[in-house]
């Protein structure tokens, strides 16, 4: 279940470790999570957002050129701390020959997007490619920029700098999660802490144990099945918040949330994914530890309906 994407990619990083006997390209104990060594922009670059998803989930992605070939369509990926490209990708953009279905990780002399670059980054081959893309970038890319995703204008900016102090409104603070920027935000009067996940193409995601503090206008009831490579597939259930999800100046009522096990070794914190992040445009700043959101409609929204199974109407 591609809610669960960001799962499969860690897992497959844990097989990096176990990986044994493999060529001079393997990958090491796990994938390199250093950032470009260098980045160059003339000024702020803006390009066009592409939707890897869908209408009501859109997962947002950009055209790349790796070596100067291409284009290629990698994904940016909040929930990813390598950079990642599937093997078929790594052929064609002549970075050595590359085994489909092993582990390795190679060497990139330039990533560019737009007219900025990113150069001397290490990028991960893993055995099982991500969904409607050719790569990822996580979370080292952007270590050193303002990356800004424009959900609604179909738009991604990078440029230097630094977002303005916290305000606690449109300003909010990050903390790291494991491997993973969080925020607060309030479920119905129970604050957790919530990862951002621009792969998640759900809208509110928890592990059942943290679920079970929450009210719900009906008990969850089982809505599908999710799983990854070297994870056993799980139950997924689902219910409408009895109340509302309040994080900064914002509200969002009664959402539908989803529950699903995770292996003990994954941040137990819940996600925000692709159905809530539709409707802003967010800016992180990593290097400063702050997350700017900001919607052109009102404060207080509604998410899109759900079906019998969960998935927006």
């Amino acid at each position: 279940m591609s809610r669960l994407e960001w799962i499969a990619v860690r897992t497959l990083a844990v097989a990096c470790l176990a990986a044994t006997a493999l060529p001079a390209q393997s990958a090491p104990s796990q994938p390199d999570s250093a950032p470009p060594r260098i980045v160059r922009l003339g000024g702020p670059v803006e390009v066009p957002m592409v939707n890897a998803g869908t209408d009501a989930a859109p997962l947002p992605a950009v055209d790349v050129m790796v070596n100067g070939r291409g284009p290629f369509r990698f994904g940016i990926e909040t929930g990813a701390r390598f950079l990642v490209i599937t093997a078929d990708a790594a052929s064609r953009a002549g970075l050595g020959p590359v085994t489909a279905g092993e582990p390795a990780e190679l060497h990139v002399d330039s990533i560019t997007i737009g007219s900025a670059m990113l150069g001397d980054v290490h990028i991960t081959v893993l055995p099982r490619a991500p969904r409607g893309v050719d790569g990822l970038l996580g979370l080292p890319a952007f270590q050193n920029l303002l990356l800004t995703i424009d959900y609604p204008h179909a738009r991604v900016r990078l440029e230097q700098g630094a977002l303005p102090a916290v305000d606690g409104i449109n300003i909010l603070a990050l903390s790291r999660t494991s491997d993973f920027w969080a925020f607060p935000i309030d479920y119905a009067g129970h604050t957790m802490m919530t990862i951002l996940d621009t792969r998640s193409t759900g809208s509110f995601s928890l592990d059942p144990n943290a679920a079970r503090a929450l009210p719900f206008t009906t008990p969850p009831r089982v809505i599908g099945q999710a799983g990854g490579a070297g994870i056993p597939t799980t139950q997924v259930t689902g219910a409408m918040l009895q109340g509302d999800v309040t994080f900064g100046r914002y509200r969002v009522t009664s959402p539908f949330l989803t529950m699903h096990q995770l292996p003990p070794d994954y941040p137990s914190e819940p996600r925000i994914g692709a159905v809530v992040l539709a409707n802003f445009t967010l800016t992180l700043d990593q290097a400063h530890a702050r997350l700017r959101l900001v919607r052109d409609g009102a404060p207080t929204f509604a998410l899109p309906a759900r079906g019998v199974h969960g998935e927006a109407q």
